[in-house]
């Protein structure tokens, strides 16, 4: 068992981003990672595509997009082919899961 204390942060391509794989699997194009994103107050991401979608659990502190403000428990779901540009005002703990995601949605329902 490796618990995510065991694990180190990572910079990200973003200033004030960094991140702390947890899990990977399959190829790039087509595996999943999971992570923990930080993202310092004030930082931004540029904004990328997520061509096999990406599920976003927003631990605290707020993400903002182009469309809305997610508070702290909000869940988010990218379908593939979604793009975005993430915000955080105040910073944010983000538990993140890239790929695996086939063109249909897993569950009905979504948000927070």
């Amino acid at each position: 068992m490796v618990s995510r204390a065991q694990l180190s942060w990572q910079s990200s391509l973003a200033h004030g981003v960094r991140r702390k794989p947890l899990f990977h699997s399959g190829w790039a194009e087509s595996g999943v990672v999971t992570s923990l994103v930080e993202y310092a107050a004030g930082s931004t991401f540029p904004e990328h595509g997520h061509p096999q979608g990406e599920e976003i659990f927003v631990i605290s502190g707020e993400l903002a997009d182009a469309c809305e403000v997610y508070p702290g428990h909000s869940w988010l779901w990218l379908p593939p082919g979604s793009v975005h540009s993430p915000k955080m005002a105040g910073g944010a703990l983000l538990y993140v899961r890239e790929g695996g995601f086939g063109a249909e949605r897993r569950t009905e329902g979504a948000g927070s």
